[in-house]
């Protein structure tokens, strides 16, 4: 009898010493695994679970920004490459690239930004999403003008008019030539684009062809486009 008591008793001492080795051992485990690394898809996945109508309920789409290509062009994820619409950004090598570049990404990069997509032409040639994008409830598009990083492009056909973005935008490279020293535009009927009037272009237009215009919002709203020699 006593024979079989030590050994029940044995038994006993063996078990919870295996019983206190595997809580000890899973303990181990918890406190020595190694945190998690940051993971750029899996965070960029939960920015767009939660979008578009969450995050951006008034705009056709929104995602996370992981990459800024330059001042007028975003990677978004789960959408693609982005085109800032009416606005146009220096390229690399031109004189405020970075500067353009470097708001941008203040304003996008790691961001979750909303798209107002442009109803009217909602992709470029390239193959890129035309779009206003907004970080919070800031316009970037426009910013980039008002700031003097980007000028206006406005090509219709467009939902966008940028001139109204800014009011009396002046473009960096006006100088004493500009419509703000004559006061007006020549239009080309038949082209549908607007010129400086001192624009070689002009000189070659028939008399017939050409339209006194007062102002870039009178051209826009008629349908004309920027010529892109004298840069009205």
């Amino acid at each position: 009898m006593k024979s079989i008591k030590s050994i029940l008793f044995l038994i006993t001492i063996v078990s919870l010493v295996g019983v206190a080795g595997c809580i000890s051992n899973n303990n181990y485990s918890n406190d020595t695994s190694p945190l998690p690394a940051y993971n750029e898809t899996s965070n960029a996945q939960n920015d767009l679970n939660n979008s578009p109508n969450s995050t951006y309920p008034n705009y056709e789409a929104s995602g996370y920004c992981y990459h800024v290509v330059d001042g007028d062009t975003i990677d978004v994820k789960g959408i693609g490459r982005i085109r800032f619409v009416g606005v146009n950004a220096p390229e690399r090598g031109q004189s405020g690239y970075q500067e353009a570049k470097d708001y941008v990404e203040s304003m996008c990069l790691g961001k979750t930004v909303g798209l107002d997509i442009d109803d009217a032409k909602q992709r470029d040639k390239y193959g890129r999403t035309l779009a206003v994008i907004y970080a919070g409830n800031t316009n970037v598009n426009a910013d980039l003008l008002k700031l003097e990083y980007a000028e206006v492009m406005y090509i219709p056909p467009s939902e966008f008019n940028p001139y109204s973005w800014v009011g009396n935008y002046q473009s960096k490279s006006s100088n004493s030539n500009s419509a703000g020293a004559t006061g007006y535009y020549i239009g080309n009927k038949n082209s549908k684009k607007f010129h400086l009037p001192d624009c070689p272009s002009v000189a070659k237009m028939s008399e017939a062809n050409k339209i006194r215009l007062k102002s870039k919002h009178e051209a826009v709203d008629k349908g004309f486009i920027p010529c892109k020699n004298c840069d009205p």
